[in-house]
């Protein structure tokens, strides 16, 4: 009897524990729905506070956007604004500029570059006002600086071509020319440089802007200036040939310069061959340019 009821007791206590572990098991189950529960709720709850605030929010968020786009659109507009303003300053800005004129030669007047820059703007304020506003008042304002400025710029350029423009000396063409046939192949004289490079680059960069502007009277201006120079170069060198040959232009036993060539030829007169034609074209036209 002690046994079975050993055994009973044992039973009694394992039933009684698994007992208590099954009430607690039921209890924090009933706390883990509770908490469930409560977790759906606050989800509940939160995700109506969110839609009332996207509500909310949406419409503030567009019209931010629509001010953003608005504002945007006044910068632009102010912009354009500020473009066409200048536009109708231009001739008050640059009139002082216009009005000394380049300084290329010229004493007292503004740096080319600068120059050219202050008659693009005009230019430009020109095409706006043709295009836009024909009839406005400020356009005449405009073409009238904007031609002056292209006259004077003109008159810089015919006024450095009379600068530099000097005729060649007779004893630099002779040894441009005094080559015989058998030397034209050789190093020969260094052309005389009749307009010095820096000035050069001016003049081609005047003479690019007037023939992009449609003031290409430049090109008869620089034909007669330095048609007249080469023409007293010939000239001179006419005079001077008739000088040292007795009073023949055509002679040429008297010359310093060419008798150490010819003293021992005893041919009257040659036609001069194509070779030496062609060296004469050559040198004649690298005289000629800048």
């Amino acid at each position: 009897m002690t046994s079975l009821d050993d055994r009973k007791f044992e039973i009694t206590n394992k039933l009684e524990k698994e007992q208590s572990n099954l009430n607690i098991l039921v209890e924090r189950l009933a706390k883990s729905s509770q908490i469930s529960n409560g977790i759906d709720t606050i989800l509940n709850t939160f995700e109506t506070r969110l839609s009332r605030l996207e509500d909310t929010i949406l419409p503030v968020y567009n019209e931010t956007e629509n001010l953003h786009k608005t504002k945007q659109n006044i910068d632009k507009t102010l912009q354009l604004l500020d473009n066409v303003i200048s536009y109708y300053e231009v001739s008050s800005n640059v009139e002082d500029v216009i009005e000394k004129g380049p300084s290329v030669v010229t004493d007292g007047g503004i740096d080319l570059e600068i120059y050219l820059k202050s008659l693009n703007r005009l230019s430009k304020a020109q095409k706006y006002f043709e295009k836009h506003i024909p009839q406005s008042v400020e356009l005449e304002n405009v073409m009238s600086l904007f031609n002056k400025g292209s006259d004077k710029l003109s008159s810089e350029f015919r006024t450095i071509l009379d600068k530099h423009n000097r005729p060649i000396l007779p004893v630099a063409l002779l040894n441009l020319i005094n080559n015989d046939d058998d030397a034209l192949n050789e190093d020969l004289p260094t052309v005389p440089i009749v307009i010095p490079p820096p000035i050069r680059a001016e003049l081609i960069t005047m003479a690019n802007w007037l023939y992009n502007n449609g003031r290409d009277e430049y090109l008869t201006v620089y034909g007669k200036v330095r048609g007249h120079s080469m023409m007293k170069s010939l000239t001179s060198l006419k005079t001077y040939q008739r000088s040292v040959s007795g009073g023949s232009v055509h002679g040429t036993a008297g010359s310093p310069m060419l008798r150490p060539k010819f003293q021992n030829r005893h041919e009257p007169t040659r036609r001069p061959s194509t070779r030496r034609l062609q060296f004469f074209e050559k040198k004649a036209n690298e005289v000629a340019i800048f």
